[in-house]
């Protein structure tokens, strides 16, 4: 049970009950916001929250599924007011969760066979995850790693990173960019250590390691091919995948790649 509170953060006998790790997330996050915004709980809008959940999303290796309760612990407790929607479903629309093209296309991919290849995989790992885990999967590969290099190397057709390339986005995804408030009261950007890198590089090394262990790793094969899931092969019980000759977090520069390269070689 959470004890909720007034729009002046007084307290409040409206009870609602939640889980204690639901409970934890929505105080992390109001903390967060009024740190980031000033003011106090009372000064919390809708946009703030939807705002908050961008960046979680854009930034986080994972996020936790307990958004909708967030927003509803916070309008029950009278922060936004009682014209406010009552869910954040209302808010973001009622078709429902995004499809494995919805949730890559968002991020506006050049380079269609890569993109493919990201949609394909989705679909091949959507049994097995739910929703927020699809969105952080996507986010991770779709936006923190292809799109990140298509800005910084425009023209990259083939998931066969060079050293150099592959390093240089280790090297990027390391710092993350953070607004603070200077001594002079302006608001500035600066580039901060992003504290759980390497838990943002295992989506991505785990991305190669199915594309090197499916049956049919090339898009060559037609749309039936598809990229298992790390824990087992389709029709074969579970067992732990063989020792990978990949280094820790690094985007391999193989043959596991091929599904995109061969693909843009055809446009």
């Amino acid at each position: 049970m959470i004890l909720t509170g007034s729009p002046d953060c007084g307290p409040c006998a409206t009870r609602i009950p939640v889980s204690s790790i639901a409970n934890s997330h929505t105080l992390y996050r109001a903390a967060e916001i009024i740190a980031a915004k000033g003011g106090l709980l009372a000064d919390v809008t809708v946009g703030d929250v939807l705002e908050l959940l961008d960046v979680e999303l854009d930034t986080l290796a994972s996020v936790s599924g307990d958004a909708a309760v967030f927003y509803r612990l916070l309008r029950t407790a009278g922060v936004f007011g009682p014209d406010s929607p009552s869910t954040l479903r209302e808010i973001r629309g009622t078709a429902g969760p995004r499809t494995p093209e919805e949730l890559i296309d968002r991020y506006g991919l050049v380079c269609r066979p890569v993109r493919d290849v990201l949609v394909d995989y989705l679909r091949e790992r959507q049994p097995s995850l739910d929703y927020s885990s699809m969105e952080s999967l996507a986010c991770a590969l779709g936006a923190r790693f292809w799109q990140d290099l298509e800005i910084h190397h425009p023209g990259i057709d083939s998931l066969r990173l060079p050293d150099e390339v592959a390093a240089a986005w280790k090297q990027r995804l390391r710092t993350k960019q953070k607004t603070i408030t200077a001594k002079t009261g302006e608001k500035v950007t600066v580039d901060v250590p992003r504290l759980n890198y390497r838990e943002c590089l295992i989506p991505i090394r785990a991305f190669y390691l199915d594309l090197a262990s499916g049956p049919s790793t090339t898009r060559a094969a037609g749309p039936s091919g598809r990229f298992p899931a790390p824990s087992r092969r389709r029709g074969q019980p579970a067992k732990a995948p063989a020792a990978p000759q990949i280094p820790y977090g690094c985007p391999h520069p193989g043959t596991a790649a091929r599904s995109a390269d061969a693909g843009a070689h055809r446009r």
